[in-house]
């Protein structure tokens, strides 16, 4: 492996091929090991292959600006189009499809509810009046939909326009995300629906058209294509209380006892699942030494958490120094914890094991002894996730000691492994479209605070103590759940504040940069697939956590050649 000075210029070659990218990513981990996060954040526009970040306008015009030969090709793509055909349900009257390369089967004006038993096409599109389509939009969904005609419902990106054609503000979406969905309005205004579902779920718009429809279908028939195909101009946004009753109303019919609240502020829901039980939870501290960061996490837990059955399970990695020792003893003393003595060689992952097969909770929290807990319902919160059937680990909303957000879930491939996207915005702000307050669906969570059911921990192997003794721990065990069927979840009505790795040391310290490297690729051996986030859009970059557009994107264009477009 040569040196991090030395890597040569095909690296960057390599990110025009997006199949590639997985096999590229690899070879970052010797530079992030050896020189730190700063010297690799400082070459990604270069040699390392994950590309860069670069201003919406500049991708526009780079990648999603069809030249008039592109055109012409998406005209004979079009005239080879056999199935499924197009209904266009415009309530407006607006028209303006005639620049399709694909022209819908009809056009349906009228209220929505009307005019869907009207509709003679295989899927419904209902126009937004704001809206614009690009040419080849109907072309992109129709060929999305023939490649897969099990496909009930699509969706797929979109941005803003102004009256004087620039665009703005993208949103590129993650793949289908039903607490994401519930949450916020993600999928509109480009949205296609099977007429056969949208007749037997008919709503009033196309927001609680596509939600009614998702509950009657299964998320393996909900596809999301990552282009921008609707540009939504000036004019009046659906209304956020409308939207916010659609979602009570189509929870009440699924699953009776959720709540809806609308977050006025940030025009986001808080949607939270019923509690049918109150388990006994066992929350699992490691520590060692460091008294006054202990103890400070400690109180939250035991006088800041409003949850009527706590077990306190501190893990105490060989603690030498007289004040920590003693008020470990007052503890167990007392019976306000128990205390797990573990020492030797530091592992976090042996640490967390050894605890959860101690446990006696029905439920588990790893939380760090760097915890400051101020939240009296943070826990209740977590844990009316985790005991969802279909649910994983949870993770909460992590800010540092001065406000900014540290977690708000991980996306894998960023940095190379995976990053905390959008680390290190204001405390109260509510990220692009509003993410930072919505509870949603992610690859992973960090392990500083992660609720999970004990016998689903223990059946997923717990954190690998062979392989991730220190780093990417939690990143490899909820990876593993997702492979299991499982969704991890992050929900940012659960804040906590994180004084981050206040015991564990610095990764990128001389002693420790072999076994940081030797971690970085054992996660590339061991997901092969750590570049295709479905949470985290293709369109994105890899080479900073702010959800900025990628140079190159990760997948074509949709005027590309058939063989460089994605399967």
């Amino acid at each position: 492996m040569k040196e991090p000075s030395t890597l040569p210029g095909k690296l960057l070659r390599l990110l025009r091929e997006p199949s590639r990218v997985g096999s590229t990513l690899r070879r970052t981990r010797r530079i992030l090991a050896r020189d730190g996060l700063d010297a690799l954040l400082a070459r990604l526009g270069g040699d390392l292959g994950l590309g860069r970040s670069i201003d919406y306008s500049e991708w526009v015009r780079r990648f999603d600006t069809p030249s008039p030969d592109d055109l012409d090709g998406l005209r004979k793509r079009a005239a080879a189009v056999r199935w499924p055909s197009i209904t266009v349900c415009d309530p407006a009257g607006i028209g303006g499809l005639s620049a399709q390369v694909l022209p819908p089967l009809e056009v349906l004006t009228g209220p929505l509810q009307a005019a869907l038993p009207k509709a003679q096409g295989e899927f419904v599109l209902v126009l937004d009046p704001r809206v614009r389509l690009p040419p080849h939009a109907l072309l992109v969904a129709a060929e999305t939909l023939a490649r897969d005609r099990a496909l009930d419902l699509l969706y797929a990106d979109h941005d803003h326009v102004e009256a004087s054609g620039q665009r703005h503000t993208p949103f590129f979406k993650p793949d289908f995300d039903p607490e994401l969905l519930w949450s916020l309005d993600y999928v509109t205004p480009f949205t296609l629906v099977r007429a056969q579902l949208a007749r037997a779920a008919p709503a009033q718009s196309a927001f609680g058209l596509f939600l009614r429809a998702a509950g009657r279908t299964s998320p393996r028939r909900i596809a999301h294509v990552p282009h921008i195909l609707a540009h939504v101009g000036p004019g009046p946004a659906p209304s956020a209380q409308e939207q916010t009753a659609t979602v009570r109303g189509a929870l009440l019919e699924r699953a009776p006892g959720w709540t809806v609240e609308l977050d006025g502020v940030h025009q986001t829901r808080r949607v939270r699942p019923p509690l049918s039980s109150e388990p006994l939870v066992t929350a699992i501290v490691p520590t060692r030494d460091g008294l006054s960061v202990l103890a400070r996490c400690v109180e939250g837990l035991l006088t800041r958490t409003r949850w009527p059955r706590l077990e306190l399970l501190i893990v105490d990695h060989g603690s030498r120094e007289t004040a920590p020792l003693r008020f470990l003893e007052g503890l167990a003393e007392r019976g306000a914890a128990r205390v797990l003595r573990a020492p030797g060689p530091f592992n976090f992952s042996r640490l967390n094991n050894l605890a959860a097969l101690a446990a006696r909770g029905e439920v588990l929290a790893l939380c760090n002894n760097d915890l400051e807990l101020r939240d009296p319902s943070w826990l209740s919160e977590l844990v009316a996730h985790a005991l969802r059937p279909e649910i994983g680990a949870v993770g909460a909303k992590l800010s540092y000691p001065d406000g900014r957000l540290q977690h708000l879930g991980v996306a894998t491939g960023v940095l190379g492994v995976a990053g905390h996207v959008l680390r290190g915005l204001p405390p109260d702000a509510p990220g692009p479209q509003g993410l930072a307050f919505a509870t949603r669906s992610v690859s992973a969570v960090t392990a500083a605070c992660l609720v999970v059911r004990r016998e689903l921990y223990l059946r997923a192997g717990g954190l690998d103590e062979a392989r991730f003794a220190v780093a990417f721990n939690d990143i490899d065990f909820c990876l593993r759940l997702r492979a299991m069927g499982y969704r991890n979840v992050f929900t940012p009505w659960a804040q906590l504040v994180h004084h981050e790795s206040y015991s564990r040391g610095d990764d990128l310290a001389p002693a420790q940069r072999a076994r940081f490297e030797r971690e970085i690729e054992d996660m590339h051996d061991r997901h092969a697939d750590l570049a295709r986030d479905p949470f985290y859009n293709p369109n994105l970059s890899l080479a900073d956590l702010d959800l900025a557009p990628a140079d190159p994107p990760r997948v074509a264009r949709p005027w590309a050649p058939a063989n460089q477009r994605e399967p």
